[in-house]
């Protein structure tokens, strides 16, 4: 369930007339195979994208866990908010904000497809930044009787076309750095130089993560194409698909 948002009529009383007040506040669509979603942050009135990456995509923070400071106990972890794979790489509106599992509270979550992973981690960016044009600044004008809130006449407020836009491009960002590692090989390319029982290395972590060392094994399955258009083979030890990004022909075997 959605979290409650601003009718038409609460908007425009809080956040004054402005394209905000007849669109929508939530969609969801999927680019190229990528959920997407576009939000509208309940208080500011502005627009927030998000992308979800499958787990172990070298964007999932959930890869690089760390001890969780907060807890009493060793063996708790949380997601390493010092690796900023995605902050480094993703080239979107105002840098990469947000990143975390499936929050239906926050309505950053999706319902999967048939045969998708709902174990997708969401990577967002938000349309607060200087020079965007937050509807909220409308309210705490108001409330303030100060009129600079007003006064930014440089400050634009991004739409959901845009958001859109930037969403996809963020998608198509996800998919090129997951293709960039042996996940490029497609379903075809990859079964007619590689039969079932090929010996492989499988690295449960990509990049590596110290302390969790790659497999020797091999493939027990053909590979095949998932709905977000990664390639996946089945392996000895692992139950389930593995994505060939994680997967390097041991010639040695």
């Amino acid at each position: 369930m959605l979290p409650k948002m601003k009718t038409p009529e609460e908007k425009l009383a809080s956040w004054g007339p402005g394209p905000w007040v007849s669109e929508p506040d939530h969609v969801e669509w999927r680019h190229e195979g990528m959920p997407c979603i576009a939000h509208r942050h309940p208080r500011g009135g502005h627009w927030c994208g998000y992308v979800g990456v499958e787990a172990g995509h070298p964007w999932d923070a959930r890869m690089h866990p760390r001890a969780d400071r907060w807890s009493d106990d060793p063996a708790d972890t949380v997601p390493d908010p010092g690796y900023r794979a995605a902050e480094q790489d993703a080239d979107v509106h105002g840098g990469i904000t947000y990143g975390a599992g499936c929050d239906k509270e926050l309505g950053i979550c999706h319902e999967p497809l048939p045969g998708e992973e709902d174990n997708v981690y969401w990577l967002g960016f938000d349309c607060a930044h200087a020079g965007d044009y937050s509807p909220q600044q409308y309210e705490l004008a108001k409330i303030t009787g100060d009129p600079i809130f007003l006064d930014r006449h440089d400050d634009i407020y991004k739409d959901l076309t845009y958001v859109t836009r930037e969403t996809n491009m963020l998608a198509e960002q996800a998919i090129a750095r997951r293709a960039a590692l042996s996940g490029a090989m497609t379903e075809s390319a990859w079964n007619e130089a590689h039969p079932v029982g090929t010996s492989v290395r499988y690295w449960p972590i990509w990049p590596p993560h110290e302390g969790l060392p790659p497999v020797d094994t091999r493939t027990r399955s053909e590979a095949w194409t998932l709905g977000d258009g990664s390639v996946v083979v089945m392996i000895e030890g692992k139950t389930g698909g593995v994505h060939l990004s994680h997967i390097e022909v041991n010639a040695s075997l």
